[in-house]
């Protein structure tokens, strides 16, 4: 006989993904830049659409992300009502923000089953409260929370962050609960999810990293003599062969560090080679950092500051600078360096944080904290322009692996597993709550092929507080008990009425089964049934069949039916007639039937015309020691197949189907 083997597939995960951060202040930072990319991806690899992405529709949120996304795929946007704006931090704008946190948990919890949240800190000022994200999962629970995890900066630096402004403090730290209480995380580094592990207490398995990728914008030049250098630079001013360098005007960016170091070059360098800083910087701070330089005997125009610039515009640059130089205290990707190594540029990078990742060259680091070290780096790279061109080829090899197209792969991969994974424990969780009642003979009967009652139940204690109820037993344990069940001798009287599910074996053996058949006179519940030949235990119970006493219903499998008369069964007098009526009784009373093959199947459906009751086939298998035919090779199924037991507790957990 064939193995069987029970496989039921999951269905597609239905993943909605908030990207409100293309809509407020990190729209123009990294952040909003990977939020973007990895949206794309995400909507390119979801089968049947099967991924949506959720828009703020606020007036004063920008709707130009979302209409860019519909050439993609599809969005959904939660309805939302505006109160007046009551300025920033008014309680117009924290009703507006509780409405649409309201809207967007009912869409999640009624049509998903899982939410990605592309960035949870987003709603820290003025109109940025107007996003729906929750600080707590409060209405989420049936659906799995998933985050993408940029970084843990201000938790590790609290005196450049919380510890000047309390109202700060408090906000971060209600997201970092909330971080805490998503059922997965997606890292972009493994330096990101190294710190979730040491400072936020998570387990490393919540945590998935996925990495990052550049936009398809991001590739090296065709031709040296871009015309569209030509216009960039004749924009910005930019001269000779020149240093890259990039960052938002913040302290962990040390772009102070990379001008100190510049102008610390000797004058050969500094003459031959302009620094290009790609940041919005104040006009005064871009004066002072001019004026030391010009001090230090660099020219007048040796530092240029672009202002905020389009990534075609950047991508120019990575592509024709002569080095790009990445002088970060701290980063949770540096996706920068990603991005000018995917141009063609020579890279120096910090070697902290998640920066080594993308770098892996030893000498192509520097401390940031060292204004020498970052210098005779920077010195070393322009002295030797065959080192530079080396460097920039293995780069560009050593970062292949990171793609937006593997990132969405992982991500999605991460988010199903989860899904099934919960689904799994929820289930089980189920079933664990759930009381099953099993009746049946305790021991094995040497002349039957039947495996022990101990092995059947074994597999259901997986799933199920069992109370085992058996009809032959001694109140004496037998040394094949378990902890896993509860066994309880003799006629179980009216104790089955309060399990939520019974399962009987039935045989036709009247020693070992009669009390068997009385209970399930009693109280109706789902039948293993090994034998369609009942002949001997219907001579056993005599009256018992045919004076059915009354059923004690339950919730869950009970299946009313109108009884059926003996003139009704028909089937005549003799063995063969006592047969078929009994088995009309014990179907009366049972909720489904497992029979051991398609012939048992049959053979009852001819005995029982009209038969209404859920059929399930399952062969059982009897390894090589349980009885004296398997000892002589004639087994009723190979050591491959399913267990009865295993396929009984899979059959027990879902409804019968035809």
């Amino acid at each position: 006989m064939e193995a069987l083997v029970l496989h039921v597939p999951a269905r597609p995960v239905r993943l909605l993904v908030d990207v409100q951060s293309l809509q407020g202040q990190s729209r123009n930072r990294g952040l909003g830049r990977y939020t973007r990319d990895l949206a794309t991806a995400l909507i390119r690899q979801s089968p049947g659409q099967s991924t949506h992405l959720d828009f703020n529709v606020s007036p004063l949120a920008s709707l130009d992300p979302a209409l860019g996304f519909t050439a993609q795929g599809t969005f959904r946007s939660p309805a939302a009502w505006w109160a007046p704006s009551g300025g920033p931090h008014g309680q117009a704008d924290v009703r507006r923000a509780a409405i649409v946190n309201q809207e967007f948990v009912k869409l999640a919890a009624r049509d998903y089953d899982a939410v990605l949240f592309a960035s949870v800190m987003e709603g820290l000022m003025g109109g940025d409260l107007l996003v729906s994200l929750p600080n707590n999962r409060r209405g989420l629970d049936g659906i799995l929370c998933a985050a993408v995890l940029y970084d843990l900066i201000p938790l590790l630096y609290p005196e450049r962050y919380l510890d000047p402004e309390p109202e700060v403090r408090r906000w971060y730290e209600g997201k970092v609960r909330f971080l805490k209480e998503c059922d997965l995380l997606l890292a972009i580094s493994e330096a990101t999810k190294a710190d979730a592990v040491t400072h936020l207490g998570i387990p490393p398995h919540r945590i998935v990293v996925i990495g990052a990728g550049a936009a398809p914008i991001f590739v090296p030049s065709r031709r040296q003599d871009d015309p569209a250098l030509s216009r960039v630079a004749s924009r910005l001013g930019i001269t000779r062969p020149f240093v890259l360098t990039a960052g938002a005007p913040e302290w962990r960016k040390n772009l102070p560090g990379v001008l100190a170091a510049f102008a610390s070059l000797p004058d050969r360098l500094r003459d031959a080679f302009q620094l290009v800083a790609v940041t919005q910087m104040p006009s005064d701070d871009v004066e002072f950092w001019t004026q030391t330089m010009v001090n230090t005997g660099a020219p007048a125009d040796g530092l240029i500051v672009t202002g905020r610039i389009s990534d075609a515009a950047l991508a120019e640059l990575y592509r024709h600078c002569a080095l790009f130089v990445f002088p970060s205290l701290y980063e949770g990707f540096g996706l920068p360096l990603l991005e000018a190594i995917r141009c063609g540029a020579p890279v120096l990078g910090s070697d902290t944080s998640s920066m080594p990742e993308i770098v892996v060259r030893k000498d192509c680091l520097f401390d940031p904290s060292d204004l020498n070290s970052m210098a005779e780096r920077i010195a070393f790279a322009l002295d030797h322009p065959a080192w530079r061109a080396e460097v920039a080829s293995g780069q560009m090899v050593a970062t292949q692996h990171f793609t937006w197209e593997t990132a969405a792969a992982q991500t999605l991969t991460a988010i199903e597993t989860a899904v099934d994974e919960t689904r799994a424990r929820r289930q089980s969780r189920t079933r664990a709550r759930q009381g099953l009642a099993v009746v049946m003979p305790g021991g094995q009967n040497e002349a039957s092929l039947l495996p022990p009652a101990e092995d059947l139940l074994r597999y259901l204690g997986r799933s199920f507080a069992i109370r085992w109820f058996d009809p032959t037993g001694s109140s004496q344990r037998s040394e094949r008990d378990d902890s896993r069940w509860e066994r309880v001798t003799g006629y179980a009287d009216e104790s089955l009425s309060g399990a939520s599910l019974v399962v009987y074996e039935l045989d036709d053996d009247p020693i070992r089964h009669l009390g068997v058949l009385r209970n399930l006179l009693q109280s109706q519940g789902m039948v293993i049934l090994h034998s369609t030949s009942l002949a001997r235990l219907a001579h056993a119970a005599q009256g018992v069949a045919a004076r059915p006493r009354g059923l004690q219903p339950r919730s869950g499998w009970v299946r009313r039916r109108t009884m059926r008369g003996p003139t009704e069964v028909g089937g005549g007098d003799g063995p063969d007639g006592d047969s078929r009526r009994l088995l009309s009784h014990i179907l009366d009373h049972a909720d489904g039937v497992v029979v051991e093959s398609d012939y048992s199947r049959s053979r009852l459906e001819a005995l029982v015309p009209g038969l209404d009751v859920p059929i399930a086939v399952i062969p059982t298998v009897v390894l090589p020691s349980q009885s004296s035919m398997a000892r002589q090779g004639s087994t009723r199924a190979g050591a491959d197949g399913v267990t009865c037991g295993f396929a009984v507790g899979l059959v027990i957990a879902e409804p019968l189907s035809e």
